[in-house]
């Protein structure tokens, strides 16, 4: 049996909890999930996307047990609900892809209306079906990619270019859409074409431990004009958020990248850290 459940992101972080654990207990409810189930989590607004599949390990599990306890500090509301019973879920795949947004799963007349509590794939059979071909997909393409690392020379298996690989996953997922549901803009300009808009990490993806590789306040929603100069080094920002200037910048260049003495980020107590980093670090 395949089923569909929410995670609400504004109570409880899944995503970060997936980055650190590989299995997690899941609050039972009155839903009949059984060893073996398969599980997909739609992860609820800002994301509002269905991003993991998942394996039903254990269905007879409490709350209070160890293992139940592992993630509370992901817990971003008081988790007052005392005992209850729990089902184990083992992370199998998580999809980065396009194509399984609450839009684009009402635009397909697949479901109607949001996502609430659990969808069973009996009642839903083409919702399932084509959820399951997304992740299948998306695994044979790992799959292919994985095989082409080996092929290729031990430069490019370990080298740049497999960084900007994993870099354009990310970026493309749940840390792009993260900043683009918080600045919608690029944070200096306001380009707000979303095409055109990349999450940019303040602290450099190849440094930050996995926690802060999808931390929002490590990132800025950048133009490809400012996410190249700020990537490079050429700007950066102070501790009050005014722009900083890189003497390696012509005035010419100044100009025809659109920068000026004016432009401002905020900064703040959860992202500091970070912009202390990029001056110290990657700032010229």
């Amino acid at each position: 049996m395949k089923w569909l459940r929410v995670a609400n992101i504004e109570k409880y972080d899944v995503v970060g909890a997936f980055n650190e654990f590989d299995s997690l207990y899941w609050k039972k409810s009155n839903f009949s999930i059984k060893v073996g189930d398969i599980v997909y989590l739609y992860v609820g607004r800002p994301i509002s996307k269905v991003m993991y599949k998942t394996l039903c390990t254990k269905d007879n599990c409490k709350s209070s047990e160890p293992e139940g306890q592992k993630d509370i500090k992901y817990w971003l509301e008081n988790n007052s609900s005392g005992e209850y019973d729990c089902v184990e879920l083992k992370l199998l795949q998580k999809y980065d892809g396009e194509g399984l947004s609450l839009n684009d799963l009402q635009q397909r007349s697949l479901i109607n209306g949001n996502i609430q509590g659990a969808f069973k794939e009996q009642n839903y059979e083409e919702l399932f079906e084509y959820i399951t071909d997304k992740f299948d997909s998306a695994a044979i393409n790992v799959d292919q990619l994985i095989e082409e690392y080996e092929i290729g020379t031990d430069e490019f298996k370990s080298g740049y270019e497999k960084e900007l690989l994993i870099k354009a996953r990310v970026n493309q997922g749940y840390f792009r859409d993260l900043l683009k549901s918080k600045y919608k803009q690029c944070c200096l300009c306001g380009v707000d074409d979303s095409g055109l808009l990349i999450a940019s990490h303040i602290k450099p993806w190849s440094v930050s431990d996995k926690n802060e590789k999808v931390d929002i306040n490590n990132g800025l929603l950048l133009c490809p004009n400012h996410d190249k100069l700020f990537d490079g080094g050429y700007i950066s920002f102070d501790e009050f958020g005014n722009i900083l200037v890189s003497k390696k910048l012509s005035e010419r260049n100044k100009m025809f990248m659109n920068i000026n003495r004016d432009m401002r980020v905020d900064i703040n107590n959860q992202n500091r850290d970070y912009f202390e980093y990029h001056r110290k670090h990657i700032f010229k």
